[in-house]
């Protein structure tokens, strides 16, 4: 147990702790912050919650206040979490996502917690008006600010006051690197098809950003009828995804498995994993295929050009083109030599640069700072 960290009071704040990055990213934290002796509380905005994610931090003997999105019981909610800050004195508030940048460094700034830290920081440009203006109020009460990629920090510092400072952690991955091959059903066997069937996929939640119905018209258009798409994941645009793949006559071949608590069967059994989304900051789901030595297509945005660089760890296509994401895709199904040589350079890029441990140790560091 670090001393450094011993008593150290720290109170996190989420949107919500359903499936995603950012809450596989603060379980995995608060998991350490435990380990180190700190006085810990989450915050999530949103009764939505993963039962594996929410005991996964219970476990690790920290309270999570889930809140209703109920007008009149929101606004209790947060007066109890005022009274619960102010009662535990926490040394530092740190928000994760858009919503609870806004609410938690409102909340604690009000509360007098002397430090506060905005992480997940994004700046969609298809935010409104009324949204930027929150986003570069929120990030006003801040005391620094963590992106978790250098590609969008320019797109982001316009909201952030010259004299807050901006920190680089990317993300890491805790799984996926222990070996357990044998031991788990396969993805073609849970789907049912062929072991030589060749499986395209998306693993993530279902949300518009991600653009996934440019994925099923790419698919759609693929001319190797044999080849299946499997989506993993959650969220709300699964009924107009479903709809949209019997529309294009492929839903016989679009397979949907909702959320899966072990990934490594669906990365190990793809043929080529695609991220089409209109924006992203560093995205688990690619780092962990790439971990796993999966093929990788991607849209041209963000964090995905600081991962993927095009023709040596993975293809690129232009965002919103489901033509070119047919014709890369395409290309890694066509070529085993170039698959097999994107897949080996991926592996060996994340391996070394993306590990858990490095996104750890400079949090560990900027925590210490803290105090």
């Amino acid at each position: 147990m670090s001393s450094k960290f011993k008593e150290m009071g720290i109170i996190w704040w989420i949107d919500h702790l359903d499936s995603g990055g950012a809450q596989q990213d603060l379980a995995c934290l608060v998991e350490s912050m435990a380990e180190s002796g700190a006085r810990q509380a989450v915050v999530c905005l949103n009764s939505r919650t993963r039962k594996s994610l929410l005991d996964r931090i219970e476990q690790a003997g920290v309270t999570v206040y889930c809140l209703s999105r109920v007008s009149l019981v929101l606004l209790f909610g947060l007066i109890k979490i005022w009274r619960v800050i102010r009662r535990d004195a926490f040394d530092v508030s740190v928000t994760c996502l858009a919503n609870a940048d806004l609410v938690g460094n409102v909340l604690a700034s009000t509360a007098r917690v002397p430090k506060r830290i905005s992480s997940q920081v994004s700046s969609n440009r298809h935010y409104s008006v009324m949204r930027k203006l929150s986003l570069k109020y929120a990030l006003a009460k801040s005391h620094c600010v963590v992106l978790n990629s250098c590609t969008y920090q320019s797109s982001v510092e316009k909201y952030v006051p010259s004299d807050i400072p901006i920190h680089i952690i990317e993300n890491g991955f805790k799984m996926l690197t222990d070996d357990k091959s044998g031991t788990f059903e396969t993805i073609h066997s849970r789907l049912g098809v062929s072991p030589q069937t060749r499986l395209i996929g998306y693993v993530g939640r279902l949300s518009l950003e991600k653009r996934l119905v440019d994925l099923i018209t790419a698919f759609a258009l693929l001319p190797d009828k044999d080849t299946h798409l499997v989506i993993v994941g959650d969220g709300p645009e699964r009924s107009a995804l479903s709809s949209r793949a019997a529309s294009l006559d492929v839903e016989n071949r679009v397979h949907f498995t909702g959320y899966l608590e072990d990934v490594r069967p669906v990365y190990t059994g793809l043929s080529v994993f695609v991220l089409a989304s209109s924006f992203e900051g560093m995205s688990n789901s690619l780092l962990e295929a790439m971990a796993l030595g999966c093929p990788v297509v991607v849209s041209d945005v963000d964090g995905n050009c600081e991962l993927v660089k095009h023709g040596e760890t993975g293809l690129r296509f232009r965002s919103g083109s489901a033509d070119e994401m047919r014709e890369m895709i395409a290309l890694v199904l066509n070529d085993q030599v170039l698959a097999k040589t994107l897949a080996i350079n991926a592996k060996s890029f994340v391996l070394g640069k993306y590990s858990w441990e490095a996104q750890k140790a400079k949090w560990m560091k900027l925590l210490s700072e803290s105090r």
